[in-house]
């Protein structure tokens, strides 16, 4: 049995699938197609984020000193890129005129409104749901992966600057999704096609950090 075959048996590579398959499912059949996946996946990243915190708190590698100052300085400035990225997707998508950037304009209470009737427009249950899946998913990840299974001793100089990959993830998500909503509307292939490539960097980000320990199941050993 092969390395990669190993890793899709594995329930943790399950559950990842089933909770970015139900998103794609919720948008087909409920939501507003583009809008909802990219809706939740902005969400995604802000969960992630609150994890790679909780990454870099109990690290093992790392000094303590390097650790009370990369946490605030790196997950502050990662949730003030997000929450950009997230203005720029309410205004985009949930706005007649589309256009993002006049996000800047608007004040807290304006950026609060229109989040609140985005989720409203998607459906409150189904965001509900797809966040549930998402934090149950990752949380498994966080223990299995890194509490238990030696991620915490990963150098932590390299952990502070894995969220880049996500947040650049993101950002070629969402600025394709509202150029196609503007020009043509939420169409059925691309949101195929946006899971798609969730899904793959889901994958791959998975493979990389247990990469070693599928491989020594895959050879006889006990799958990680």
């Amino acid at each position: 049995m092969s390395a990669v075959s190993t890793m899709l048996r594995q329930r943790p590579v399950q559950l990842l699938l089933a909770s970015n398959l139900v998103p794609v499912i919720g948008a087909l059949l409920f939501g507003g197609g583009v809008s909802t996946l990219v809706l939740l996946y902005v969400f995604e990243t802000v969960l992630l984020i609150l994890i790679f915190a909780a990454k870099v708190a109990t690290n093992t590698q790392g000094k303590t000193l390097h650790k009370i100052v990369f946490l605030p300085l790196f997950t502050v400035g990662y949730l003030v890129v997000v929450a950009a990225i997230l203005g720029f997707t309410l205004v985009t998508f949930y706005t007649g005129h589309h256009d993002g950037p006049t996000f800047l304009s608007m004040s807290p209470d304006e950026h609060l409104a229109l989040l609140i009737e985005a989720v409203r427009q998607e459906g409150g249950v189904l965001v509900a749901a797809c966040l549930v899946g998402f934090l149950v998913t990752h949380l498994q990840s966080f223990v299995r992966n890194y509490l238990r299974g030696g991620g915490h001793a990963q150098n932590l100089e390299l952990l502070v600057f894995k969220p880049i990959l996500r947040i650049v993830l993101v950002v070629v998500v969402v600025i394709p999704g509202g150029a196609l909503l503007y020009f043509e509307g939420s169409t059925w292939y691309f949101v195929v096609a946006l899971a798609v490539v969730k899904i793959g960097a889901d994958l791959a980000g998975h493979w990389t950090e247990n990469r070693k320990a599928y491989q020594a199941a895959a050879a006889g050993g006990e799958a990680a």
